[in-house]
């Protein structure tokens, strides 16, 4: 069935701001706060908002660990860095995102966060005209893996009608639990056998999708 619609996760995939942003924010605020930073443990919670990981946050740090201080000091570290424009474009974002324009299909993002710092990063970097609708985990009562967030993405399409781009497993899982087919784009996230099984197609780089589609 032909394709009328992509559904984009934003962080990792979109924007570098795994590594770049929310990776260095979460370093500067644990040691504000006393902590070592663990990047293995944080590549685990990829893919799902922060106050959905709190558990695995007590059980790392312990039970006094200052979860809403913690959140507090990433978001404001995340904001400044936005608003600073310090942040980049994944490498062939605007090649595939322009093709899928040229074949009018259409483009939504789904993303784990917050729906005014989304739109925030999609505008300074000249994309979010591309999109027809940003949604944001905060929508939806289920975060990934899920399938909600994507589900409110279809928009009134059907998953056999749609692709969704992901890096990690958590929205992996959400992409096939939604069933729709799911394109990854290798990038930080640790991924499973069971997302290179489920995956439509394993990608390098994002705009190596040209040719799927």
């Amino acid at each position: 069935m032909k394709k009328k619609i992509c559904i984009f996760d934003m962080d990792g995939l979109l924007i570098d701001s795994e590594k770049g942003m929310w990776f260095r924010n979460e370093e500067i605020a644990l040691r504000e706060l006393g902590y070592e930073y663990d990047n293995p443990f944080f590549r685990t919670l990829m893919g799902r908002p922060f106050i959905a990981c709190k558990d695995e946050l007590y059980g790392r740090y312990g039970n006094d660990f200052p979860l809403e201080s913690f959140l507090s000091r990433i978001y404001e570290l995340n904001e400044e860095q936005i608003l600073n424009n310090g942040i980049e474009l994944m490498p062939g974002v605007k090649e595939i995102l322009t093709y899928l324009k040229n074949k009018n299909i259409e483009c939504v993002v789904g993303t784990s966060t917050q729906k005014h710092l989304a739109l925030k990063m999609l505008e300074n970097l000249g994309i979010l005209d591309y999109f027809t609708e940003v949604h944001s985990g905060t929508e939806v009562n289920n975060p990934k893996p899920a399938p909600d967030i994507f589900l409110l993405c279809l928009k009134g399409y059907k998953p056999q009608e749609a692709f969704v781009f992901e890096d990690s497993h958590n929205g992996i899982r959400a992409a096939v639990n939604a069933g729709i087919d799911v394109i990854v784009v290798e990038d930080a996230a640790p991924l499973t056998e069971e997302d290179y099984s489920d995956a439509y197609k394993v990608l390098h780089q994002i705009d190596e999708a040209i040719e799927l589609i």
